[in-house]
């Protein structure tokens, strides 16, 4: 029995290396663009409330610059690869992306109740029949607290940016295509502080 499950593990390895089953790594920007697509599929089939609008924006902000950092900034190794599974994985995230800053309606449950109770209804609709719960106790809070996290997201990708920079630079365009070791900025401290 471990000789056919190892068998069975070896069959799915060598098809996971399978040339055939890779493709080239420029496709990432597919990934931002399907995203771009889906927001804006989002955004005029669904109703948006007005206060998931800066949720929307950031993401917006995010997959434009991606799609720019892909085609401007990235230097492409011309061999490199990524397994056709993580492509379809990635459409399929990127797709599903934008909705999860969608509130759906949930039935009267212990768990809805729960929500109301724990995050004061700030997200909840709970029924058809009856009005989104809104916390109305602390709006300026909300709002202090929707600016200080739209303001972080902005910085993250204002980091990420800059980290992408200094990965392009290493290897420059149509001469030597090997990355060396990184330096600067938060290289530092992280292996991988575009990914943080």
């Amino acid at each position: 029995r471990k000789r056919k499950m190892q068998g069975t593990e070896s069959v799915f390895r060598r098809l996971l290396r399978q040339e055939w089953l890779q493709v080239n790594k420029r496709l990432f920007v597919l990934f931002y663009v399907v995203g771009i697509l889906s927001l804006a599929t989002c955004c005029a089939r669904v109703s948006i409330p007005l206060r998931t609008v800066p949720l929307h924006v950031l993401l917006l902000l995010h997959l434009g610059r991606r799609v720019i950092e892909c085609l401007c900034v990235h230097v492409w190794h011309p061999s490199g690869t990524m397994h056709v599974l993580g492509l379809v994985l990635g459409l399929v995230y990127y797709i599903m992306l934008p909705f999860a800053f969608i509130r759906f309606p949930c039935r009267e449950s212990s768990i809805c109740n729960l929500i109301k109770h724990r995050l004061g209804g700030v997200l909840v609709d709970c029924g058809a029949a009856k009005t989104t719960v809104i916390s109305s106790e602390l709006p300026i809070r909300q709002y202090a607290v929707v600016l200080l996290v739209s303001l972080l997201n902005l910085l993250a990708q204002y980091q990420q940016h800059i980290h992408h920079k200094i990965l392009a630079k290493l290897r420059k365009r149509g001469v030597d295509r090997t990355y060396s070791i990184p330096r600067g900025c938060c290289f530092h401290y992280l292996s991988s502080p575009h990914y943080w």
